[in-house]
């Protein structure tokens, strides 16, 4: 969303160590740090063109909206929605463009880190 509402062309991930990721049994690793979605699913739940609960919510993300009715999620969305569209200077559905992302990979080992990039990319 920051990228929408403030024009920024690259993001990038905290650090993620690459054992904890491509090790095995660790799944929970890698649903916890690093939260993928295909694109065309994030766009549409940003525009309510699906319900959000299509997606799996980590537990920082469940933390995150902890206390939140569903209408307040929805007038969030709708306030984002609206911010982004006005930094935009137009008055109907925003335009979301797809923006590149760095995931950060940490490893004392090569084969670990490329393991890791290789899961990060399927």
């Amino acid at each position: 969303m920051c990228e929408q509402l403030y024009d920024i062309h690259l993001s990038y991930t905290k650090m993620i160590h690459a054992h904890n990721f491509a090790g095995l049994n660790a799944e929970t690793f890698r649903t916890n740090h690093l939260d993928v979605y295909p694109q065309s699913t994030a766009r549409d739940i940003l525009l309510g063109r699906v319900d959000r609960r299509v997606i799996v919510l980590t537990s920082p993300q469940v933390n995150a909206l902890k206390g939140l009715s569903d209408d307040e999620i929805e007038e969030a969305r709708k306030r984002i929605l609206a911010a982004i569209a006005e930094s935009q200077g137009i008055g109907g559905e925003p335009i979301l463009e797809i923006k590149p992302t760095v995931v950060q990979i940490a490893s004392h080992h090569p084969d670990v880190a490329v393991r890791a990039a290789m899961m990060i990319l399927e």
